[in-house]
């Protein structure tokens, strides 16, 4: 093997399997899970939310003083997640693609309540989705009294409008499909090390050529 070919202390048939084995895993590892979810909006109800029926409508009960409440809902966040993952490996419509993953989800909020206290039966245990729904304007009152300046309720609200998106490229998978790439470099140098030589031979030639010419 000729010496002059080595990348690192290492021959080019080294790097040659490592490529191979790099690329077949970063063609065929298996795609990442997914994004965590947001915390923030299930954080806004510690401690829970609570509710009891008046003969107005719905009331919120301070935490420290939910004994003997009767009916007492918890309100919480129900949320609906969507996540995708894309990826391209050559050209397509959009352009060229490195085989890179992109993690995309979607998560959509609606309120739910669920009994509280321990006269609930099964029956009645989950309060019907349309009064759940109703209780948005109480439970944002109720946050933001909580949370002062952050106005955590109207955060919440907008959440529960838009949802929340996220995206990420942040997998363990890119980092495969970065290595493969990467070792395309010491490939590429060997590759080009033959037609280096040529032109360094060809200017040493002209170099000498001008020197006896000169002499």
């Amino acid at each position: 093997m000729n010496d002059s070919r080595r990348v690192l202390g290492f021959p080019p048939w080294v790097w040659a399997c490592l490529f191979a084995v790099t690329t077949l895993a970063a063609i065929f590892v298996p795609p990442p899970v997914g994004i965590p979810e947001p915390t923030q909006e299930t954080g806004m109800f510690q401690p829970p939310v609570l509710v009891t029926k008046t003969d107005e409508g719905y009331r919120i009960v301070p935490f420290d003083e939910r004994g003997g409440k009767s009916p007492l809902w918890s309100v919480s966040p129900t949320v609906t997640a969507e996540c995708k993952v894309d990826r391209t490996i050559g050209w397509s419509a959009a352009g060229f693609g490195a085989g890179f993953f992109q993690n995309k989800c979607r998560w959509n909020y609606r309120l739910s309540a669920v009994r509280f206290d321990a006269n609930a039966g099964e029956k009645d245990l989950w309060m019907p989705d349309a009064e759940a729904t109703n209780l948005r304007p109480l439970v944002t009152t109720e946050l933001n009294r909580r949370s002062g300046d952050k106005r955590l309720g109207d955060q919440f609200s907008r959440f529960l409008d838009a949802g929340a998106e996220r995206q990420s490229p942040s997998c363990v998978q890119n980092l495969i499909v970065l290595l493969a790439w990467i070792l395309l470099i010491p490939l590429a140098w060997i590759a080009m090390l033959p037609g280096i030589a040529t032109i360094k031979k060809a200017f040493f030639k002209r170099d000498t050529v001008t020197t006896n010419g000169s002499n």
